[in-house]
């Protein structure tokens, strides 16, 4: 009976991966065929054309795309551990009057999505001129 189990659960197992990589794969071979195949609706390449990858950096300026999204990204996680860092210390180690309801502020404050935030943000970015600009991608982050 146990070894009845087992395989059920490999085979669970390789359902479930072979539903996750099977987009991956997908994804992998329509970015290998010429670009007229893929609008003729062929997705197996019969040839690899590894000079998609070469003609796609060179349509779009991704190299340039990349670089954005780095120090975005290193910005954001940057800023994120500083603040949450001295507001972890504060609350742990630092007794103030009202600290108990201000941390259950922070706590709800982090449970409203941000699509909820997204108007309100704009306009107040808006008003500070920063469309368009890295501080309106990293500030309302952090």
């Amino acid at each position: 009976m146990a070894d009845d189990r087992g395989g059920r659960r490999l085979l669970a197992a390789a359902v479930v991966s072979a539903v996750f990589v099977a987009p991956l794969l997908f994804i992998l071979l329509v970015s290998l065929t010429a670009p007229h195949r893929v609008a003729g609706g062929r997705w197996w390449p019969d040839v690899p054309r590894w000079a998609n990858f070469a003609d796609a950096w060179r349509a779009t300026n991704f190299g340039r795309q990349f670089v954005n999204s780095l120090a975005v990204a290193l910005c954001v996680t940057l800023g994120q551990i500083f603040t949450s860092l001295l507001a972890g210390y504060a609350f742990a180690r630092m007794p103030f009057i009202g600290s108990r309801v201000l941390f259950g502020v922070l706590l709800g404050t982090i449970i409203i999505p941000f699509q909820v935030l997204v108007i309100p943000v704009f306009i107040l970015l808006v008003k500070v001129s920063w469309v368009n600009t890295y501080w309106a991608l990293i500030v309302p982050s952090l």
